[in-house]
């Protein structure tokens, strides 16, 4: 039945602490908490629950979701008695408990759920069900229905998560004001959005991603950070690559909010997805190094989509070990079982580009079109080809990039951008190109000082 004719909710309802907890937690303890495996719950477990919790909900509903899968009335007890004060604390223990009676791709699920959620938070994009189920790739338990996947997280994670309905009612909301209700919400995947469910868990999850959403919580596997990172970066690709792409597309703003977060972000997914003391080397297959090397290839070389996340990156961000982090997942996705192979097909890869800091010289051609003969800061430009010149010549990058060049730095760079297209292979020729573009003349000596001076 849908009631959403007769009850009028306000928007973006999320638990607050102030919350009373108490209709819920009664409600669940009669409706919710299993008979136990000893004996048929001799002690009032809602209202031990209760009167630790202070009138705090998301105290509540945490510990109420950890007594509630424990398997013994001795187990409850204990959790009880030892219970941290601050609900942040609980945390980290209900994730054990989780790791320890979910199976593995329940696991799985709820770790993605949670990552995609905190990662999330940089983007300014709304999670949907069919978007969530849809990024979970063959993860997902549902066959990308979405539907399921939100019946899932309403019975077994609502500490965790909100759900929000397009007419506005939300899982939070019934919570405190219709346990009832709560508990038999039903979503429509394309149009039901996924949050947390407490600020708070978003700045724990943020604060402690690189920690506890990277690798184990007390030897249980739960996160794969490196293949968030790799699906991220592939995303992140594509949103330039090819734009009308899924999952990107459901709405134009959505699309545009990933683009923008895709050029500011993008090497923090790449650098993630790389081996590294803290991360095992991911295990990629044929499909997923296929998939990713033709918008890998484009986002570094093809000008229109080099301007889009080039513009506003700092001289910098340009160094040799970046260049060599970029080098490396080329290296994973042209990887071949075949030693031979692999160094064959290595070879035909990188023959264009011996000098692993070529990967710049895009970008290089563009802020001399854009910044010296275009509306980009002209400053900022000339900084970024200095750079860039510096790391080709020699490997080596500028020791500090100041506010300001000197005259000779500034005319060092722009002269740089003439290099005639025979020094350099075709692909990262920082001479200008006729492609149906007008025509611009060859910058001269005089013209060189004009822009400089400008």
């Amino acid at each position: 039945m849908n009631h959403s004719s007769h009850i009028d909710l306000p928007s973006n309802t999320i638990q607050t602490e102030e919350q009373d907890p108490r209709k819920w937690i009664t409600y669940c303890d009669v409706k919710r908490l299993p008979l136990l495996a000893d004996e048929t719950r001799p002690i009032p477990i809602g209202e031990s629950v209760l009167s630790q919790a202070s009138g705090r909900f998301l105290w509540a509903d945490l510990m109420f979701e950890i007594v509630k899968r424990q398997p013994t009335t001795s187990n409850i007890t204990a959790c009880l008695k030892t219970a941290p004060k601050d609900p942040m604390e609980l945390v980290p223990l209900l994730l054990q408990v989780y790791s320890n009676v979910l199976t593995r791709e329940e696991r799985e699920e709820l770790s993605w759920i949670i990552l995609l959620l905190t990662y999330n938070q940089h983007t300014g994009r709304t999670w949907t069900l069919a978007s969530l189920d849809r990024m979970l790739f063959e993860r997902s338990l549902t066959g990308r229905t979405g539907t399921s996947l939100g019946e899932r997280i309403r019975d077994n994670f609502t500490p965790l998560f909100d759900l929000e309905q397009e007419d506005g009612i939300s899982l939070s909301h019934l919570k405190v004001h219709d346990p009832a209700r709560a508990l038999e919400l039903t979503f429509t995947p394309s149009t039901t959005t996924v949050t947390f469910a407490h600020p708070s868990l978003i700045e724990y999850f943020l604060q402690h991603r690189d920690k506890s959403l990277n690798g184990r919580v007390k030897d249980a596997p739960v996160f794969n950070s490196a293949e968030l990172h790799f699906r991220l970066l592939q995303q992140c690709f594509l949103s330039f690559a090819e734009p009308q792409s899924e999952p990107l597309t459901e709405a134009a703003e959505a699309a545009e909010a990933f683009r923008k977060y895709a050029a500011t972000h993008w090497y923090t997914h790449l650098a993630g997805t790389l081996p590294s003391d803290n991360v095992e080397a991911l295990n990629l297959s044929e499909d997923d190094r296929e998939e990713m090397l033709g918008p890998l290839n484009h986002f570094f070389k093809d000008e229109n989509i080099v301007q889009h996340w080039c513009q506003h990156l700092p001289a910098t961000f340009f160094s040799r070990a970046r260049s060599e982090d970029v080098g490396e997942l080329k290296s994973l996705c042209y990887y071949h079982s075949d030693p031979e192979a692999f160094e064959f097909i290595k070879l035909c890869a990188f023959t264009s580009s011996k000098n692993s800091q070529d990967f710049w010289l895009p970008v290089a051609k563009v802020h001399a079109k854009k910044g010296l003969h275009g509306d980009w800061d002209r400053n900022h430009s000339l900084q970024v080809i200095f750079h860039i010149k510096h790391l080709v010549d020699t490997e080596d990058a500028v020791a500090d990039i100041r506010g300001e060049l000197s005259q000779q730095e500034m005319t060092e760079a722009a002269e740089w951008t003439e290099l005639d297209s025979k020094t350099r292979p075709p692909e990262f020729s920082l001479k200008e190109e006729s492609s149906g573009l007008e025509e611009e003349e060859t910058v001269s000596s005089e013209a060189t000082q004009s822009i400089i001076k400008a």
